[in-house]
């Protein structure tokens, strides 16, 4: 009975992991701040970040960011860090520097 119970449970528990390790990244208005400020090497509160979407297909987020020197069209492409396209049931994504284009 026991034994039965355990492996109800650890099944369960595989199966949620499995389902949330499917669902694409996804970087909000903070990270994706810090990122462009790291990369021009600004504060974060010197950038301003809008107009957020993400192309699930290519697993691309595009976003815009005001700085001190301008106003950019960045990109950001995920690299998964798995096999057969999915994310680790951790969740383990890497995320490729931001890629900006001056407006």
């Amino acid at each position: 009975m026991k034994t039965s119970l355990v492996l109800a449970l650890v099944s369960t528990l595989i199966v949620t992991i499995s389902g949330c390790a499917s669902v694409p990244p996804k970087l909000d208005a903070p990270h994706l701040q810090k990122i462009t400020a790291d990369k021009f090497g600004y504060s974060p509160t010197q950038v301003h970040i809008s107009d957020i979407h993400q192309n699930n297909a290519t697993d691309t987020i595009y976003y815009l960011a005001d700085t001190p020197k301008g106003r950019y069209a960045c990109n950001i492409i995920t690299k998964r860090n798995v096999a057969g396209g999915v994310t680790t049931a951790l969740g383990s994504i890497a995320f490729a520097d931001a890629s900006c284009q001056k407006q």
